[in-house]
């Protein structure tokens, strides 16, 4: 059974073309007189009928859909679908005003759309609450909410099973595969259900927020039609021949629990590791190599030795991936001398290494974005040249050379930057 709602009614079985618009013909309305109106403008609304929310104190206004909690057997997918107009909405930076949010029969949220503010222009933010009560966010700086009319595509779904782990929660914007970007994926989530839904200004909501908000054709329904299976992969897979040397610094994300395990054992066999297969790290404080082992970290923006002897190639991929926690520094340990660090492009793109910089507490590189790897080679801090390994000998990075997603390499703290605190900043 598909369930579908329109903005200003409900369609259950059938539809009755000749209703008003109105908000009485939802399961719940709140705050009905001061923030929402239902507009009838054949111009600008599909059928007469839309959602407007005049965005006033930081209170809540939204209509609410239960019919996803009277459907049987319990919806363990879910899509909706509505068109946002938000070109008047005037909001505070980094403060998310949630316009849907999905909650299971306890009313607890599930999983919430958003538009947050960055720089005045405004994003989609995505978040998700798992089985345990573990929130992830897709964070601010998503998906761009230009002028005009957007249409949202939202899809939900639970876990097969306790320990697949493969619940997501996925969104299209105006029905672009560039929206594939933004998800969340691998939830654990097998026990969660959808039992209704709220659009509008669920929360969030401040004080400085004004303008208005639209909402129009507004769909609920208990199969999802986005899925990551038609998105391309988000990190470029890494093919690691056998029996050779690799320097490579894996894209991972800042701030979340990477072990060897979690990255590498879906495509290595997690039983023969240190023997068919193996990492080292640098460790520039010690000057010495250290196995981080299969349940240890993998860390964001720092380079590792692999090697594996399998009998023939290996695709190593990263399958889960938040380009909004990438790290925005990597500490650079030094001595009162020369001292070598490996390090690595933690992003899912290629930079030059020029748009690198060097940042430290006092000295040459204190003021602003930092210095360049030119500049900070003038100042003593940092060389301005660096070394990738390719598996049969080492290249030259320097000025505009490109440093590919994946690539670790060798650089170095000059006598200089000793007691300043260096750190390589990110592009």
């Amino acid at each position: 059974m598909i369930f579908r709602i329109l903005l200003g009614w409900m369609l259950l079985v059938y539809s009755y073309a000749s209703m008003a618009c109105t908000l009485s013909h939802w399961s719940q309305v709140s705050d009905p007189f001061s923030m929402l109106t239902t507009p009838e403008d054949s111009a600008h609304f599909v059928d007469e009928c839309g959602l407007r929310i005049q965005l006033a104190g930081n209170h809540a206004g939204f209509v609410e859909d239960t019919t996803p909690g009277k459907v049987f057997p319990q919806v363990s997918e879910y899509q909706a679908e509505f068109n946002v107009f938000a070109d008047t909405l005037v909001m505070a930076d980094n403060q998310p005003i949630e316009i849907l949010v999905l909650q299971d029969e306890n009313g607890e949220k599930v999983a919430s759309f958003a538009l947050n503010q960055q720089g005045g222009k405004i994003y989609s933010q995505l978040e998700t609450i798992d089985s345990d009560g573990l929130s992830r966010s897709t964070g601010g700086g998503g998906l761009e909410i230009t002028a005009g009319w957007h249409q949202i595509q939202l899809t939900w779904r639970a876990a097969s099973s306790a320990s697949a782990q493969d619940g997501e929660l996925l969104i299209l914007v105006d029905g672009t595969e560039g929206s594939c970007g933004q998800t969340i994926r691998f939830i654990h989530n097998d026990t969660q259900r959808i039992s209704r839904a709220r659009l509008g200004v669920v929360s969030g909501n401040q004080d400085s927020a004004t303008g208005v908000l639209d909402f129009d054709a507004f769909s609920s329904q208990r199969n999802g039609h986005v899925s990551a299976e038609t998105c391309p992969p988000l990190v470029t897979p890494f093919l690691l021949a056998p029996n050779q040397w690799q320097q490579i610094s894996p894209p991972v994300s800042a701030g979340t629990t990477n072990s060897v395990r979690d990255l590498f054992a879906d495509d290595l066999p997690a039983g023969r590791y240190g023997l068919d297969w193996i990492l080292f790290r640098y460790d520039a404080a010690s000057h010495s190599y250290q196995d981080p082992s299969l349940d240890g970290p993998v860390l964001a923006g720092q380079g590792y030795w692999i090697i594996q002897l399998t009998e023939g190639d290996v695709t190593l991929d990263i399958d889960d991936y938040d380009p909004a926690a990438l790290p925005n520094d990597v500490a650079l340990p030094t001595i009162a001398g020369v001292n070598w660090h490996m390090l690595g492009n933690p992003s899912l793109q290629s930079h030059a290494w020029n748009q690198f910089k060097i940042k430290t507490d006092s000295g040459g590189c204190a003021a602003g974005a930092g210095c360049t790897p030119t500049e900070s080679s003038a100042e003593d801090i940092f060389y301005h040249q660096v070394w990738h390994y390719e598996g049969t000998g080492y290249s030259l990075i320097e000025g505009a050379t490109e440093i590919s997603p994946w690539a670790g390499f060798w650089g170095a703290t000059l006598p200089g930057s000793d007691g300043l605190n260096p750190r390589l900043a990110f592009p």
